[in-house]
């Protein structure tokens, strides 16, 4: 079992299914994600939460409401009590991008956009510098798609980002690491896995495909119950 899943999200509308998908969250998340000044980055979150639940449901039969999501001391989540699902998402203020497995993964998503020749140096070690220079008119594109590869190479490992960035070679991955690297539009998606991931097992979802999902698993939730109170993340 390994499949990506990418989502592009519409700014906040009054059809949106945001505020349902809140009622159904664990109470300390739900108070969270409420206090963001931005509808767009509740959205996001919201349906970032979702889709992870949502899957879970599909990929283990799991009732949607007793679903126990947990974090791990750098931010790695994971489910709690089932250690055959391994997830990872991500998401920037216009996309998710979340990755499932039967093994460790992580998984980063980003959009193209104007970097500078500055910050290429302080973050690249030699190597990926010299691929970005080469890129020419694409720098920006190569220089996301290093970005990418070296935030899911440390959500694999479930670790803080070190201080020092140049030390994640993004070249030469760690013996029996895969990191690979998707465009999609005008965002960059990487993961890294004890597999390779492949074009076929990357899955483009419309969010009304999400919102169809959410409410075949969960649509019928008005409140979330006590079971799923524990969640901790």
């Amino acid at each position: 079992m390994k499949q990506l899943y990418f989502v592009e999200i519409d700014p906040p509308s009054a059809n949106d299914l945001t505020w349902p998908m809140l009622a159904a969250m664990p109470p300390l998340k739900r108070e969270r994600l409420m206090r963001l000044r931005f509808e767009m980055d509740r959205k996001i979150s919201v349906y970032a939460d979702a889709l992870v639940r949502c899957l879970v449901c599909r990929e283990t039969g799991a009732d949607y409401s007793h679903i126990r999501l947990g974090i791990g001391k750098y931010g790695k989540p994971y489910l709690i009590n089932d250690e055959r699902f391994h997830y990872n998402v991500s998401h920037t203020r216009s996309a998710i991008i979340a990755a499932v497995s039967d093994r460790p993964v992580g998984v980063d998503i980003e959009r193209v956009r104007e970097t500078d020749d500055a910050l290429a140096a302080r973050i690249l070690n030699a190597a990926e510098h010299a691929a970005y220079e080469r890129a020419g008119a694409e720098k920006d594109d190569r220089f996301f798609s290093i970005w990418t590869r070296k935030e899911a190479l440390v959500k694999y490992r479930g670790q803080a980002l070190p201080s020092d960035l140049k030390t994640l070679d993004t070249m030469c991955p760690p013996p029996s690491r895969y990191l690979t690297t998707f465009a999609q539009d005008n965002y960059r998606v990487s993961v890294c896995a004890d597999e390779r991931f492949t074009r076929g097992e990357f899955t483009i979802l419309t969010e009304n495909q999400l919102a169809g999902l959410w409410a075949r698993f969960a649509g019928k939730i008005t409140y979330h119950t006590e079971i799923a109170c524990n969640d901790v993340w």
